[in-house]
């Protein structure tokens, strides 16, 4: 994997500056961006900017790394840099695994486990529910309006008032993944989980698209070296299962058989459902393109994959939602035009989420970029970007070369170099479809740690990093593996202590432990505080958090529900009620309808 020869003085490879003057221009562009967001008249409120502007400190140690990594190989002139290589190919299961308790850690030390977002939320929520082998959460209708955030009812969550029944509006299959760790109380492990799955893919990409298991280890190493991938990992967002299903999907397609096709198509499926179509519309669409002009033998068998599980969970996901009251741009709509029906309510919500990109929007999309570059291993970024340049240097040799393409060398399974730049130049088109069609959509992201928007489409930047390092000499991968030990020990460890940090803040903020005893806690929302509000989707459980409101109202209900009610604790965010006991006449604890 890499050159066992001493690296002697002091030198860098011919492209070392394009690294450094990326990580340069990636570090250095924060601080300005943020200012300009704070100079633009009525900026909304957002998390995007402020935690924007705290990754100056970790993207300029990242730059501090990539220019110090030259420096860095020199001292270790000795090392046996090429017997390492070796050895991480044959122990990359053992390197898995220990990746995959890495980031579990990191989810219970950095995070708590702490749902925080309203996506997050919504994910763990419906986990909960599909673990009890229901749709839908409900309690007593009388609760609806206390059992969840205030402000996510009637957006991210719909309500009916007369069942007590309640849903996240997201899609359900991510929520169906996370279920059996949900059951056994253990859905912090879903992501790290599915972060194995994408390591494994990333090995078997890597090796299939160079042709070596030393493009496969690159991949790897360069994956799990990420923050944006650990750090993901720490959270219940939906994006490492998009991460994931788009690696499958193009394994599958990469195996160029009609059968591969078409289960393609059905991991492609079941991404469109994972928590919203677009992610993964927005990775495959440059891809489905690709196969109705060049293979369209094969382009049926993937449609008809796509069909067998989108389009029966889409029309019955929609008639679900139908069964609650309307959101807010279904009633807009329907003010608008009563004779429109569902059709304009649609057009609504669509007009709504997708317009023309503003100054500000422009800036949140610049920013994007660079998070997507400083959450990566250090230099990275310009290793993809030497990766794509070459990638056009061979696409002009073989517009100008006559000379057949060899394939008789290849073993089973093998792609020749044309295949494999083929693939290669997909993932960054992908990518770049992404990043377009997301200009268009109105939000900067809100909360979500690197640039979750395509996160989709991450594996683009290790996969030309790994293309290009394949290629290279020994000085070249002893740099890498330099900003690898940096990426894994530096900027990793830095990432995850800014993060339990922030959750620690988070954590003094939120409603404090119930007693031992049958408890209602009131907890009054705050920005930082909504989805604290978290329950069983049938409130199972001994201590309720509900919303709260007047004083009078909070006791009247804490009376209702609990036998012997007293209050044992108020502070300026929240009240505690306990009791004897949870009282059997007008118990919201009801049996869920059949789903």
């Amino acid at each position: 994997m890499f050159s066992s020869r001493p690296a002697g003085k002091l030198t860098v490879p011919g492209g070392w500056k394009l690294v450094v003057a990326l990580a340069f221009v990636s570090a250095l562009g924060i601080v300005p961006l943020c200012l300009l967001s704070q100079a633009i008249k009525a900026v909304p409120e957002s998390a995007f900017w402020p935690e924007f502007f705290e990754d100056v400190i970790p993207a300029g140690v990242s730059l501090l790394v990539v220019i110090t990594a030259p420096l860095w190989v020199q001292l270790a002139a000795n090392c046996p840099w090429r017997t390492w290589g070796e050895n991480l190919i044959r122990q990359r299961v053992w390197l898995i695994v220990a990746a995959f308790i890495g980031y579990a850690c990191i989810m219970k030390w950095a995070t708590h486990g702490i749902v925080y977002t309203p996506d997050e939320y919504c994910a763990v929520l419906q986990a909960r529910t599909l673990a009890s082998f229901h749709l839908t959460p409900q309690v007593d209708p009388q609760l609806m309006k206390w059992v969840t955030p205030g402000w996510l009812q009637g957006e991210f969550i719909l309500t009916s008032q007369a069942t007590g029944r309640y849903s996240p509006t997201y899609w359900p299959g991510y929520a169906l993944l996370m279920a059996p760790f949900a059951a056994i109380g253990a859905q912090w492990l879903c992501n790290a989980a599915l972060s194995v799955l994408t390591f494994c893919l990333m090995w078997a990409l890597g090796k299939r698209l160079t042709n070596s298991k030393e493009g496969g280890m690159w991949a790897l190493i360069l994956t799990i070296g990420a923050a944006q991938i650990a750090l993901q990992a720490a959270t219940y967002f939906s994006m490492p299962a998009h991460l994931a299903f788009n690696l499958l999907f193009c394994w599958f397609i990469t195996n160029n058989t009609k059968r591969s096709t078409f289960i393609a198509g059905l991991v492609g499926s079941y991404a469109l459902i994972l928590h919203n179509p677009a992610p993964h519309f927005s990775f495959a669409f440059p891809w489905i393109v690709w196969m109705a002009l060049r293979r369209r033998h094969q382009l049926l068998p993937l449609l008809g994959g796509y069909v067998l599980i989108f389009l029966p969970v889409g029309i019955g996901w929609s008639a679900h939602l139908g069964g609650f009251d309307a959101d807010p741009y279904i009633r807009a709509a329907a003010a608008q035009n009563a004779d429109a029906g569902n059709f304009a309510a649609v057009v609504s919500r669509i007009l709504y989420v997708v317009r023309p990109p503003d100054t500000l929007l422009l800036l949140a999309r610049i920013a994007g970029l660079i998070k997507w570059i400083v959450w990566a291993v250090p230099g990275t970024g310009g290793l993809a970007v030497l990766g794509y340049l070459q990638l056009r240097k061979d696409k002009k040799q073989a517009q100008l070369s006559s000379a057949p393409i060899e394939t008789a060398q290849l073993q089973p399974g093998e792609l020749s170099q044309s295949e494999s730049n083929q693939f290669l130049w997909l993932f960054f088109v992908s990518a770049l479809f992404s990043f377009t069609l997301y200009a268009f959509v109105r939000f900067d992201q809100g909360h979500g740690l690197g640039y979750r928007y395509i996160h989709q489409n991450w594996m683009t930047i290790p996969l030309l990093a790994s293309a290009f390092l394949v290629r290279q000499n020994g000085q070249w991968k002893r740099l890498a593996a330099i900003l690898c030990l940096g990426g894994v020990f530096i900027i990793l460890p830095m990432r995850a202590w800014m993060l339990r940090t922030y959750f620690d803040e988070i954590s003094a903020m939120g409603p404090p432990l119930p007693p031992s005893s049958p408890s209602i806690t009131f907890i009054k929302e705050r920005p930082r505080a909504t989805t604290a509000i978290i329950n069983d989707p049938y409130l199972r459980q001994s201590d309720w958090k509900l919303r709260s409101f007047t004083p009078q109202e909070n006791a009247k209900l804490a009376q209702h529900y609990l036998r012997n009610a007293r209050k044992v604790q108020s502070s300026k965010w929240s009240e505690i009620w306990v009791g004897d006991s949870f009282a059997h006449s007008g118990s919201p604890v009801t049996q869920p309808s059949a789903p």
